[in-house]
């Protein structure tokens, strides 16, 4: 008998497999990145159609087989793309593409990291609640995946950038600080990525 497994979280891309099959690559809370295939999904018919966009924040249903994941339900909670989208915030879309890019690259199958799964959900949470664009965009951007790479274990000691990655603050003021300090910012994630080999 399988268990079955309740969780939240997003759907970071997915791949077409065989005929109507596809995988999915989710990053949860309980779970960490869990790659699962939703079979038949990709019929008409599928019940499992709504819920599994990219981009999507879910609830899933997911049970262990053997070797692999199945998911067996999701139900839609919030598709960032269409929201972004609807709101003309394409820029918006572009950081959270590279930032769930980011996470399916270097975050290891079903290895439970809440931390970083809280940070993302903050992240996204202002990215949702605040307008901003350009230099504040940016900023947003070095912030968020300066905080997932220190969640990971990648970024070290940096005086003039640790309020940034320690912190769990979102605001338009510690996104004006961030313009001053970016370009040191990204020299560390650069190098940061660099070192992980991945």
């Amino acid at each position: 008998m399988y268990h079955l497994y309740q969780t939240v979280g997003y759907v970071l891309k997915s791949t077409a497999v065989g005929e109507a099959n596809r995988r999915f690559d989710i990053f949860t809370r309980e779970l960490g990145r869990v790659r699962a295939v939703a079979t038949s999904v990709r019929l008409s018919r599928s019940k499992l159609n709504v819920g599994l966009l990219d981009f999507e924040f879910s609830e899933f249903s997911l049970v262990r087989g053997k070797g692999d994941w199945r998911l067996t339900s999701a139900k839609p909670v919030e598709n960032i793309y269409y929201l972004f989208s609807g709101r003309g915030e394409r820029e918006k879309i572009r950081i959270i593409a590279r930032v769930f890019a980011l996470i399916d690259r270097l975050v290891p199958e079903e290895e439970k990291n809440e931390k970083m799964f809280d940070v993302l959900a903050e992240g996204i949470a202002y990215f949702i609640r605040e307008r901003f664009f350009g230099e504040d965009a940016r900023s947003a951007e070095a912030i968020l995946v300066l905080r997932v790479l220190y969640c990971l274990g990648y970024i070290g000691e940096a005086d003039e950038l640790d309020h940034f990655y320690r912190s769990s603050d979102w605001s338009l003021d510690v996104l004006k600080k961030m313009h001053g300090v970016r370009k040191v910012a990204f020299a560390h994630i650069n190098k940061a990525l660099l070192e992980s080999h991945l």
